[in-house]
């Protein structure tokens, strides 16, 4: 059941629905989910007695998140680094998150994170190896690397001395 109230997915952006269930006792619980099949996430909410509080629930979300804070900085290049290299969905899941909800990264940050996809890459040319994944990972780490270079030019990124530790 569609609701014009409901905001779009926090991972993919794709539309929500509301679900009536009639649960084994023979409640009915309502429950938001992601309808986009290619959600990486399959995003949904718990069930909840009215249709009310489902939908609050799903349009409860910080919309973005400070990237002023070092300790959260250093996990966003911690994600990144634990992601290169995978063949999974993890390097699209970390990849897709930073670009939807950090558009003020520090200089600093950026430039961590474009050199170690570079001497990721550079790895692979020494093991003569594609060490960026497969195919749609190695699309995925260029669509962000270039997001990132964007960021960068574009002056989005915020100046700090901070050093991260």
């Amino acid at each position: 059941m569609r609701d014009i109230g409901l905001k779009t997915c926090p991972f993919c952006g794709g539309k929500a629905n509301v679900f009536r269930c009639r649960q084994p006792d023979g409640t009915i619980t309502y429950e938001v989910d992601c309808e986009n099949n290619d959600c990486k996430v399959s995003a949904c909410t718990d069930m909840y007695d009215t249709r009310k509080e489902a939908v609050a629930v799903w349009n409860t979300r910080k919309e973005k998140f400070s990237t002023g804070d070092s300790g959260f900085r250093n996990v966003l290049i911690s994600a990144l680094r634990y992601a290169l290299g995978r063949r999974s969905a993890m390097p699209s899941i970390v990849t897709q998150w930073i670009m939807a909800h950090c558009d003020d990264l520090p200089q600093s940050a950026i430039q961590i994170m474009l050199h170690d996809i570079q001497e990721q890459r550079e790895l692979g040319k020494r093991s003569n190896w594609d060490s960026l994944g497969d195919p749609c990972d190695v699309k995925t780490w260029e669509t962000f690397e270039e997001w990132l270079k964007s960021q960068k030019e574009e002056g989005k990124c915020v100046e700090r001395n901070e050093a991260l530790s």
